[in-house]
């Protein structure tokens, strides 16, 4: 058996040879699934995707940002989105859904004050615990062997 085709370099390739694959655009408006519609968006709040099941098990994280103060968004703001007519997830006939994951809402102001609660306990933790020390080496301990 010989092989009738040369090595890759001999091969000339270029866009000029190529012009049926190249000649169609790409698609470059790409919207992913997951982003939240700009009609669906309020001002003065802040809303992002929670999950309510993984993998078909029920997940208490929607539970969790309810109680946050977070609410779902109800489904009669958006006209154009149909409900799950399988059945296969029953919070989409009263709320925007998309798969595992149902559109929640909350105040920017809440949002802002749940941050910096965050943040503060963060530098807290960050400041005071021996282990983070760095200033006095004899406390700190990261990276050390002891």
């Amino acid at each position: 058996m010989t092989n009738e085709r040369g090595s890759r370099a001999l091969e000339k390739r270029s866009i000029e040879t190529e012009m049926g694959r190249t000649s169609k655009p790409y698609k470059m408006n790409y919207t992913s699934p997951i982003d939240i519609p700009e009609h669906l968006k309020r001002e003065g709040f802040d809303q992002y995707w929670e999950r309510t099941s993984i993998r078909g098990q029920h997940d208490s994280a929607l539970d969790i940002a309810l109680v946050k103060g977070w609410r779902p968004v109800p489904i009669d703001r958006d006209p154009t989105r149909m409900c799950d007519i399988l059945g296969r997830n029953p919070l989409s006939s009263q709320y925007v859904c998309q798969g595992d994951v149902v559109l929640v809402e909350r105040e920017s102001e809440l949002c802002a004050a749940e941050n910096e609660k965050s943040n503060k306990q963060a530098r807290e933790r960050v400041t005071t615990h021996a282990a983070y020390n760095f200033r006095d080496p004899k406390n700190h301990t990261i990276g050390t062997v002891r």
